[in-house]
């Protein structure tokens, strides 16, 4: 999670624990519940449709996960098989 997503998460959960908390003192305890109890069904249902989606569009299991390179003007791509040797002789450098 980037700094800015996390900043978000913090501040939207902030911002709506004190609006529930200005919720119950304006209503009072007893339709603050009432409030909350249809809020909380409605997210509820929310969270579990969005999970619900997320298994039946999910990854497969048998597909092999996706790759991507970025190469430079100097790099050499390798491919191997079985064992994997990077450059010459595992040197960095022009040494």
């Amino acid at each position: 999670m980037t700094r800015t997503q996390n900043r978000i998460l913090w501040g939207t959960t902030a911002t709506v624990g004190l609006l529930l908390i200005g919720a119950s003192l304006y209503f009072g305890l007893e339709k603050a519940d009432m409030l909350s109890s249809i809020l909380s069904g409605f997210f509820g249902l929310i969270s579990s449709a969005t999970g619900i989606y997320q298994i039946v569009i999910g990854n497969s299991p048998n597909r092999p996960p996706t790759q991507s390179q970025t190469s430079g003007n100097n790099s050499i791509n390798i491919q191997s098989g079985q064992d994997l040797n990077i450059g010459n002789g595992n040197k960095f450098g022009n040494s």
